[in-house]
């Protein structure tokens, strides 16, 4: 990735993101999005076609809405209608996203992380955001604001920032720059994956899993007309994932599936495992994706899970950057973000220590292999997920929210329907909430939505419905106890 050098106008930032992977350019393209200065902080690196993460589930899809990308990644990714989990010669279970309701994005989408960051990277700069092509070497937390001193190759200079959030992965100098530990374990299995290009009758839009005698094998279309290949092993060292005979054998023991390797375009060694920061926040720093969690490969959650950080963390700091938020609220991103991590890290890292216990699955069993449901593969079972979008249109395309502060949406229940003179009153009650709560709040009246009301009111009672900016249900109250609520929140 590229950047601009150092400037003298760059040097101070509202929020100086460390890492310019996807989830620090997502979070960046949010904060600019509700007017915040933000600088990102990347070493330059040279550009490369390989890629760890390439899956983005149904809830990432609509998450990255906000950072209007989501309809660029699914134009140039490949589409994943299904994912399936097998013996070697029998169908055990399918998970089938197009059964996902209430959302645009009944399936997932294939892309290289790098083509993801590729489009992040150009809608940043359509924002105005900075980029700067340089190593972060020191992090300093002074209390009224953050010093960050970077070495762009010409000499090390020092930033300035109001907050600084660590997005820079596993290796992460702002974590260390907290004192958090990364604390965790190995997961017991190792993996071989090669990138190939495959020949034969092979699913297009699916991802399979097959599990046997032999070990674990995944199987599942990345783009370019190659798939993602991916196996367990016991030693590292007996592997030969650059030989396309050796990758096709792999293929056919552990699979009904009849292929023929004709290349390897890329391939890599690595052993699963699970670490978790102690702490999301301390002071100006926070913690993104893999600085704040790593977990195994299995069923692509790591980024999404990180994609969902941002989601969190890009309307809390954008609502206290302009003081219309309570600092507070980004502790409840810190604990909300960790434990939402360790809800997906067990369950992945269940499905990573079973790969190679296959001895009791049976047709339409997994027996004692973890398999997610559809709603957990999509994540849309972390936190309390409402069907929104934010291009201000509600017909058919969920409720249209704000981007960095709650939307209300108010339901009349039945007792108002055919009754001027309560109608007249509902409208009056509307008025005096619009009146009355926290500047920017977006007032909804699910009454004038159309014939069918938001599955988040569905009650014949008077009833409203906070939805927080990244979609999620704050929860629901009467109309007089919403101001109440949304102070009690921190919003002013």
């Amino acid at each position: 990735m590229t950047g601009t050098p150092l400037h003298t106008d760059s040097s101070e930032t509202d929020v100086l993101i460390v890492g310019g992977g996807p989830i620090g350019l997502m979070l960046a393209c949010l904060l600019r999005r509700a007017d915040v200065e933000v600088t990102v902080v990347d070493r330059a690196r040279a550009a490369t076609r390989h890629s760890k993460a390439t899956l983005i589930w149904p809830r990432s899809l609509e998450l990255l809405e906000a950072a209007d990308v989501a309809e660029d990644i699914v134009a140039v990714g490949h589409r994943i209608d299904a994912v399936t989990f097998n013996s070697r010669d029998d169908l055990l279970r399918a998970v089938d996203l197009n059964a996902l309701a209430d959302t645009r994005y009944a399936f997932g989408v294939s892309v290289r992380q790098s083509t993801v960051e590729d489009l992040l990277r150009r809608r940043l700069d359509a924002l105005g955001g900075v980029v700067v092509a340089a190593e972060c070497t020191a992090v300093v937390d002074r209390g009224a604001d953050v010093t960050v001193v970077v070495d762009d190759g010409a000499g090390e200079r020092e930033l300035t920032a109001r907050w600084v959030v660590g997005a820079d992965g596993v290796d992460s100098l702002v974590r260390t720059a907290m004192g958090a530990e990364y604390e965790g374990y190995d997961v017991p299995a190792q993996f071989i994956l090669a990138d190939s290009r495959l020949a034969g009758d092979i699913p297009r839009n699916r991802a399979s899993y097959f599990f046997g005698p032999d070990g674990s094998l995944a199987v599942g279309p990345i783009g370019d007309d190659l798939y993602r290949v991916a196996w367990s092993v016991s030693a590292l060292e007996t592997a030969r994932p650059d030989d396309p005979s050796h990758v096709a054998d792999v293929i056919r023991s552990r699979s009904n599936l009849a292929v023929d390797v004709e290349l390897v375009h890329y391939s890599a060694a690595f052993k699963a495992q699970v670490r978790h920061a102690s702490a999301f926040r301390s002071g100006r720093l926070l913690l993104a994706g893999d600085a704040a969690h790593r977990m195994t490969p299995a069923s692509g959650q790591g980024m999404n899970t990180g994609f969902g950080d941002a989601a969190a963390l890009g309307w809390r700091l954008a609502g206290v950057v302009h003081g219309r938020l309570d600092s507070a609220q980004l502790d409840v991103y810190a604990s909300e973000r960790a434990a939402a991590a360790r809800q997906i890290e067990e369950r992945t890292s269940a499905q990573s220590s079973h790969v190679d216990d296959w001895s009791s699955t049976r047709r339409g069993s997994v027996g004692p292999i973890p398999v997610m449901t559809t709603e957990q593969l999509a994540q849309f079972d972390v936190g309390d997920r409402v069907d929104v979008n934010y291009r201000g249109i509600a017909v058919g395309l969920g409720i249209p929210i704000a981007l960095d502060a709650p939307t209300v949406v108010c339901w009349p229940g039945t007792r108002w329907t055919g009754d001027r003179w309560a109608g007249d009153r509902w409208a009056g009650a509307i008025d005096e909430l619009a009146a009355k709560s926290p500047s920017g709040t977006r007032i909804i009246d699910a009454a004038r939505m159309g014939n069918s009301r938001p599955p988040c009111v569905r009650t014949d009672h008077e009833i409203a419905a906070i939805i927080r900016p990244d979609g999620h249900l704050e929860g629901r109250y009467p109309l007089d106890e919403v101001v109440d609520r949304l102070t009690a929140a921190g919003w002013r």
